[in-house]
């Protein structure tokens, strides 16, 4: 389901990032991927801090 959240997203025209406890194994070059737990503290800010440094800032949160 996440998978095609974000791909109905980038298809809008959204520059979209997403996390993941581990890499995905059909991760695309040049994808915004961050890897984190955010079920912990330090996992979510690790999130927010590299969204906020590639992205400027956030406009849409989708949490699963």
């Amino acid at each position: 389901m996440g998978e095609a959240i974000v791909k109905r997203l980038i298809n809008g025209g959204a520059k979209v990032l997403t996390t993941a406890r581990s890499v995905p194994a059909n991760l695309k070059a040049g994808a915004l991927f961050v890897q984190a737990d955010i079920s912990t503290a330090e996992g979510t800010h690790k999130v927010i801090t590299a969204t906020l440094e590639r992205l400027e800032g956030i406009d849409i949160l989708v949490t699963m």
